[in-house]
């Protein structure tokens, strides 16, 4: 058999990320050459194959100077899969300045926004072109999309005349442009609403012409590439550098502290202390009550401990958050290995183990936020367009969530650091369609707090 190329677009996303690894399963297991896989667009998420003509025609209009690049971004920011690409695509820059320009209704997601900020790039926000050109510092390379106000429902509808001239171009801002100003756009133009209007089409500023010609170069030679014809002379820069680390030791012993937690007396937990066995501590802690007994129920159902004992709520003296407990008499953590260890550190990340004899405490264990979280079936992506959400019947797809950097609420419990009050710097990530979620987003813990119904 010889060299396979899918070229897929579709309106699921995260759909070639989850092929490239299904397929490449098939073939290695048969002694097939690797399949190759090009992304033409997959929904709302990225467009990575227009991302390659975009970069290679903004360098070529640069001189092919990779130093710098100053570029303006205006349109339907939140739609616009091209524009999500360019957080990766505009890392072939030392240095990196992107103006947003588009109103509320239109921004960017915030989570792309966030990306760019981590990638090191300065980004500025405005609300329309004609605010944007009434400060000094005006981008000569201009990146414009169409308006998908079909996707938005009634309420932007009934905007759509004010959020269309906000990202359209018009003859009297042609005077306030830097000399040697050039547009582009993805094509095709909405002919009835066109952002790049007709009489652009024949001046100066027309870089869109030249980008459609080069869109036919780079895609042969990505798909004579992938075929095999010809780059293996190419070098590559090396690996991509991983989100996470897989060796980060997120199950960490420390000394052991006597005295303190529910555990400790009855007047605070609310039950005799045990003498043998072990406790959890610091469950959900910060949460709503009804997420925290969500939580334990979880934790008891999928570690298997449904012996006697006793679990609740409490607050540490002169603390208003709450967090929850688990207390199992008589229980050998020695039977334990790595793996129920690291699923509760999935489950509950800031919460302590401490295994009890003899009424002392023998080995207390803290659990911080891993840098992966899969193959829980409680576990799900939040975007029903990913090819993970169970709303789109892919049963072989396996749920998988990488720890990223990002803007995040600050809260209690959850962060990378156990004890640590407040967390606002990490994410997880979709590993399919990138999505970000909260800690506690990508969990289904309320079948845990449904009566009745059967636990996992």
């Amino acid at each position: 058999i010889g060299q396979s190329i899918f070229v897929i677009r579709s309106k699921i996303e995260g759909v070639c990320t989850w092929l490239e690894e299904a397929i490449t399963q098939y073939t290695s297991a048969r002694g097939f050459p690797r399949a190759s896989f090009v992304n033409a667009g997959d929904g709302r998420h990225e467009h990575p194959s227009q991302e390659l003509l975009d970069e290679y025609s903004f360098l070529e209009v640069k001189g092919w100077d990779r130093k710098n690049i100053h570029l303006a971004l205006i349109g339907d920011l939140f739609h616009g899969r091209t524009v999500h690409s360019k957080v990766d695509g505009l890392k072939i820059y030392d240095s990196v300045e992107v103006d947003l320009i588009a109103p509320a209704e239109l921004a960017l997601p915030q989570h792309y926004e966030d990306r760019m900020q981590v990638a090191g790039f300065v980004v500025r926000k405005f609300a329309s072109i004609e605010e944007y050109l009434a400060q000094p510092k005006i981008a000569k390379i201009w990146y414009f999309t169409r308006l998908q106000l079909e996707r938005m429902g009634e309420k932007v509808l009934d905007k759509q005349g004010e959020l269309r001239k906000a990202v359209t171009m018009q003859q009297d801002f042609v005077s306030k442009l830097p000399e040697g100003t050039k547009f582009f756009h993805p094509l095709p133009r909405d002919a009835r609403h066109p952002v790049l209007p007709y009489w652009l089409d024949n001046t100066d500023l027309n870089g869109w012409d030249r980008q459609s010609q080069n869109g036919y170069f780079t895609r042969i030679v990505l798909l004579g590439m992938l075929g095999g014809l010809f780059g293996d002379d190419f070098r590559r820069a090396g690996p991509p550098k991983p989100l996470a680390s897989a060796s980060e030791d997120f199950v960490r012993e420390v000394a052991p502290t006597e005295g303190t937690g529910p555990n400790a007396g009855s007047a605070e937990g609310g039950l005799v202390p045990i003498r043998n066995g072990i406790v959890i501590e610091n469950l959900a802690e910060g949460q709503s009550e009804e997420q925290i007994w969500g939580v334990m129920h979880m934790v008891r159902s999928i570690l298997g401990l449904h012996g006697a004992g006793g679990q609740g709520v409490w607050r540490r003296p002169g603390s208003s958050a709450a967090s929850g407990f688990i207390s199992v008499p008589d229980f050998d953590l020695s039977t334990w290995g790595r793996q129920p260890l690291k699923k509760l550190a999935a489950m509950a990340p800031g919460s302590t183990l401490k295994d009890i004899r003899d009424g002392k405490v023998q080995k207390e264990i803290r659990f911080l936020l891993p840098p992966r979280i899969y193959n829980f079936r409680e576990i799900s992506c939040k975007n029903d367009a990913c090819v993970s959400h169970p709303g789109n019947g892919q049963r072989e797809v396996v749920t998988y969530f990488i720890r990223v950097p990002g803007h995040q609420e600050p809260q209690r419990q959850g962060g990378a650091d156990a004890g640590a009050e407040e967390v606002a710097t990490w994410r997880f990530a979709c590993k399919y369609c990138e999505t970000p979620h909260n800690f506690w987003q990508i969990w289904d813990y309320k079948k845990y707090n449904i009566p009745g119904e059967p636990k996992v």
